[in-house]
């Protein structure tokens, strides 16, 4: 699946780490009390969704962390991320297939998937 790059702010990044911490910190209380109590085990309901939350959260951090470098180094350079082109490049080739399909470009809209055997 293509990850799709969008531009954050430092308050959107801010807010969702507060929103997550308020959550573990919640989680946290709940397993204190619950150690507290002398209970082992309790009854929540925990699903298969809030597996699939985790790992995208999970996810989520870990990628935020991999691309941050390269963005730091090419603003210190002043020079567009390997990510600012990547995005810059898809929108040119969308706008691009967009005035094809539309019959704005030159010559006929490019041909899509496998070419089609020739019947004899």
């Amino acid at each position: 699946m293509p990850v799709k790059y969008e531009v954050k702010g430092v308050d959107v990044v801010t807010s969702t780490a507060e929103s997550l911490k308020k959550a573990t910190e919640q989680l946290t209380q709940v397993a204190y009390e619950m150690q507290q109590h002398d209970l082992k085990q309790a009854l929540f309901p925990w699903t298969q969704r809030q597996w699939d939350c985790l790992d995208v959260i999970i996810t989520l951090a870990n990628q935020c962390v991999a691309v941050l470098p390269a963005q730091i180094i090419a603003k210190s350079q002043n020079r567009p991320s390997q990510y600012e082109i990547m995005q810059k490049r898809s929108k040119r080739d969308v706008a691009a297939r967009k005035a094809r399909n539309a019959g704005i470009a030159d010559g006929p809209p490019k041909k899509r998937g496998r070419p089609r055997k020739k019947s004899d």
